[in-house]
């Protein structure tokens, strides 16, 4: 089974990360303030 699963074309299991643990990721990597500082100097070219 295990052989069939390494050898397969496609494995059926999703490859998707919850919204939830996607915010818990960024939060931990510091990637939440980040975006924030982006965001904000956009809005100051903008202006």
């Amino acid at each position: 089974m295990i052989g069939d699963m390494a050898n397969a074309a496609v494995l059926p299991i999703k490859r998707e990360i919850p919204e939830d643990r996607k915010k818990e990721l960024d939060k931990y990597f510091h990637r939440d303030t980040e975006k924030k500082k982006e965001e904000k100097t956009e809005n100051t070219k903008a202006e």
